[in-house]
C-alpha cells in the first residue's frame, strides 16, 4: 500500500469488534434507520451471518493500513444492490467516504458483476452522507422517499 492511497479489503472475523464500535457510535446511530444501540451478542450473530452471505459484501476502507471506514453492499436482485457506509469519527470530512464509495461501487458493478446498479437510501438531514454520495457519482432518483417510515432520499450509481 502506498502512502496516502485509500484502499479496500474484504472484512474478516478480526473486524467484528471494530465494526461493532463504529456502528454504535452516537452520530452513526442518529443517521441510521435503526438508531438503537446494538448488543454485542446481536452484532456477533449478524456479522458472522453476513460474512458467509453470498448476497452481501462487507469491505474495510484503509489509509496506510489503518481502517478508516466500512462499506457494505446487500444484493436486492441481480439488477441492484443497496449500499451503506460508516466512516470512523476521526476520519470524517477528509473525502474518504466519497472516494471509497466511488471505488467500491465501480468494483462491484464492473469487476465482480455483483449487480448492475447500486442504490443508496439517505435519511433526510444526513447532509454529509448525501454530499459524499453525490461526489462519488451517485444521482438522486427520488427526493421524497420513505424508508422504515422515515423521510429519505434515494440515489443510484450505474
Amino acid at each position: 500500500m502506498k502512502n496516502d492511497k485509500l484502499t479496500f479489503r474484504s472484512a474478516n472475523s478480526n473486524d467484528m469488534d471494530l465494526l461493532y464500535s463504529w456502528r454504535n457510535e452516537k452520530s452513526v446511530r442518529e443517521n441510521s434507520y435503526d438508531s438503537s444501540i446494538i448488543s454485542f451478542k446481536d452484532h456477533k450473530k449478524w456479522f458472522k451471518r453476513k460474512l458467509n452471505d453470498t448476497k452481501a459484501g462487507i469491505f474495510i476502507l484503509e489509509m496506510n493500513n489503518i481502517p478508516v471506514g466500512t462499506v457494505r453492499f446487500e444484493k436486492g436482485s441481480n439488477e441492484y444492490s443497496i449500499v451503506s457506509i460508516i466512516i470512523a469519527k476521526i476520519f470524517r470530512k477528509k473525502g474518504y467516504a466519497s472516494e471509497g464509495l466511488k471505488m467500491l461501487s465501480k468494483y462491484i458493478i464492473k469487476e465482480i458483476n455483483f449487480s448492475k446498479k447500486v442504490i443508496a437510501n439517505i435519511k433526510k438531514g444526513n447532509d454529509l452522507s448525501l454530499k459524499s454520495f453525490i461526489r462519488a457519482g451517485y444521482k438522486i432518483v427520488k427526493g421524497n422517499d420513505m424508508v422504515c417510515n422515515l423521510p429519505s432520499i434515494k440515489l443510484e450509481y450505474m
